[in-house]
């Protein structure tokens, strides 16, 4: 025993005196450049070692607060729109108004335009780079819902306008939806054509609701419109407007521009809403006896 002690006292530090003179000084005094080199790259991916490795965007953080307000607000669109699914078919089961259509007095042009708005959002968000989540999901069930409501007006007339509304809608997004998923650089081919899309929709939209607020002018009623349908509209546009601008412009600006123009549709339809109720008040005041 006391001999194999001797042997590992020598050995040793004999052993260590030839590795340090066969390997390079820096390997066993870990202060070379590989081993800093490593020791940086430890520091760099090791998200402990060093907590200011992972660098903020600016305004990253409001960009998602604004995103998930943002989409929970868009919700109420989409009770919005569910809730006009609801009045059509409440009315249609109404026998008191068997001589009048469930969806009397909706615009084909009103709801299309709304289609193309929700359907330019959505296209527009699967083209963004990184891909725009709380714009894509949120319109894709909205414009679903717009193309049902179309379906209804279609049901109820039959007609030239309603058809090509559905069938129009109905092609758009099935075949970007499809193109989306199956065609290669689908989403580079498709981002300019949605902004152009977007600005295109903006008009639309404009002039669709210009048709709605003349058909409630000239028939002096809302008929099938629902009130809280454009009321859940425009707190989704203001909502949508905060949004945009955390996008910054370069990205933003479509979503800007058919935003703004959307709750100024909304506030003029809305005010009409309360015209209808005036003039049914000045007619039956009207036709009180003296």
């Amino acid at each position: 025993m006391r001999l194999l002690a001797e042997c590992g006292r020598n050995w040793i530090p004999a052993f260590a005196g030839m590795t340090k003179q066969i390997l390079p000084a820096h390997l066993h005094k870990g202060d070379g450049p590989e081993h800093q080199a490593n020791k940086t790259c430890h520091d760099s991916c090791n998200p402990l070692s060093s907590p200011a490795t992972y660098p903020q965007e600016p305004g990253q953080m409001s960009y998602h607060i604004t995103g998930v307000i943002s989409s929970a607000i868009f919700l109420l669109t989409i009770v919005g729109l569910w809730a006009q699914l609801v009045l059509i078919w409440k009315r249609r089961k109404n026998e008191s108004l068997a001589t009048e259509q469930s969806t009397a007095v909706m615009s084909v042009n009103q709801f299309v335009s709304s289609f193309l708005a929700f359907f330019s959002f959505f296209l527009y968000g699967a083209c963004l780079d990184p891909f725009n989540h709380y714009l894509v999901w949120p319109r894709l069930i909205a414009a679903i819902l717009t193309l049902a409501v179309l379906v209804e007006i279609f049901r109820d007339r039959r007609d030239l306008s309603a058809t090509m509304g559905v069938v129009s809608c109905f092609v758009m997004l099935a075949g970007s939806s499809l193109a989306l998923v199956l065609v290669p650089g689908a989403r580079d081919l498709l981002r300019g054509f949605s902004q152009s899309l977007i600005v295109l929709a903006t008009i639309l939209l404009a002039q669709g609701y210009l048709h709605q607020v003349i058909l409630i002018r000239q028939t002096g009623q809302t008929g099938g419109i629902s009130i809280r349908l454009h009321q859940f509209f425009l707190s989704k546009d203001l909502a949508t407007l905060v949004f945009a601008a955390t996008m910054g412009f370069a990205k933003g600006w479509p979503v800007m521009l058919l935003s703004a123009v959307s709750a100024t549709t909304k506030v003029i339809t809305l005010w009409h809403f309360r015209w209808v109720r005036l003039k049914s008040a000045q007619r039956m005041n009207s036709e009180l006896p003296p």
